[in-house]
């Protein structure tokens, strides 16, 4: 069989210079698979884990001149995600 190490970076942004609006997302994480064939069978298997930070700006206006409201809000969050896949084949 054959074993194998991934390991993986994601960053990216979304902006809208109209509205002032950001999202900032980034992302690491790591991964292993495995791969047997013997015969005509073959099998193989992937399990990862991964990271994610997000940064967001929110800005709102509403009106216009000396009654016009406006409120600009921030917020940061995270999670995690897990993966696995499988397969198994006979040729």
């Amino acid at each position: 069989g054959r074993v194998g190490l991934s390991l993986t970076y994601l960053w990216g942004k979304d902006s809208d210079s109209s509205t002032r609006n950001n999202v900032i997302a980034s992302q690491y994480g790591v991964s292993g698979h495995w791969r047997v064939q013997h015969g005509g069978l073959e099998a193989a298997g992937r399990l990862g884990w991964a990271h994610v930070d997000f940064d967001a700006a929110r800005h709102f206006r509403l009106g216009s001149g000396s009654t016009a409201v406006e409120r600009m809000m921030s917020s940061t969050w995270s999670g995690r995600l897990a993966t696995g896949s499988g397969v198994v084949a006979y040729r």
